[in-house]
């Protein structure tokens, strides 16, 4: 376990017993001021359990988050007199980025999707998200998406619209798309579901022992280094 211990072995008035005693003051300490930290010294395996980080853009688990959860909920069981608190979060520039990437990618599977029905082709996917696109079919439905949006295009003399390479309708496509705070805080939420989702069903913990706590979104971590698109729990007891 990680308790500080300070002092002198060669100190004359060094007593056993009383370096014992302030392993265990210690410890009792760090259970009631920061129950997570002492969490991660038992189960964690060196990893940090209060802190759970997402990809920009995702609330979908990575393998390493999924083991600190599994962790987490074994020493949740063995503590019933425990509860936690999750608060969600985003990172500011880097989510609004990524989603709009991806609300692009989107949009280019949709129309060929579109273009099968009109055909009189059944999709073999139920969803945008399922939906593989050829190298040779991007450019097709990139510039069908283009065409769709409403922002001013760049347009010769006689006012008609330019035609410009992939990359140029990419980089305006994403530039105009709008994400707001609305978006934001639906991630936000997303990712404190599938958490939930994961310490209920997976880690057998009682759903009455996990609440949301509503919070600044944008707030910053206060641990150096932490990534911002991320979630927070916090152990409170009953």
């Amino acid at each position: 376990m990680n308790v500080p211990v300070t002092g002198r072995t060669d100190d004359p008035q060094f007593d056993i017993w009383r370096l014992v005693f302030q392993v265990l003051r210690n410890l009792l300490v760090k259970a009631v001021t920061s129950p997570l930290t002492l969490f991660s010294s038992l189960f964690g395996g060196g990893n940090d359990l209060s802190t759970i980080v997402f990809a920009p853009r995702t609330a979908v688990l990575q393998t390493s988050e999924e083991q600190k959860l599994s962790n987490l909920a074994k020493g949740l069981i063995d503590r019933p007199a425990l509860k936690m608190e999750l608060m969600a979060y985003v990172d500011p520039e880097r989510d609004p980025e990524e989603h709009r990437v991806q609300l692009l990618k989107h949009k280019v599977r949709d129309e060929k999707i579109f273009d099968l029905i009109k055909k009189g082709q059944t999709p073999e996917v139920a969803d945008a998200e399922s939906m593989d696109i050829l190298p040779d079919e991007y450019s097709k439905y990139l510039k069908v998406v283009y065409g769709k949006e409403k922002f001013p295009k760049p347009r010769n003399a006689a006012g008609l619209v330019i035609d410009l390479p992939d990359s140029e309708m990419s980089k305006l496509i994403i530039v105009n798309t709008i994400v707001g705070n609305s978006e934001l805080q639906t991630l936000a939420r997303e990712r404190v579901l599938v958490v939930v989702n994961y310490l209920i069903k997976k880690g057998n913990v009682p759903s009455e022992r996990i609440f949301q706590k509503n919070d600044d979104i944008f707030e910053i971590p206060n641990k150096d280094k932490t990534a911002r698109s991320r979630l927070e729990l916090n152990a409170l007891a009953q």
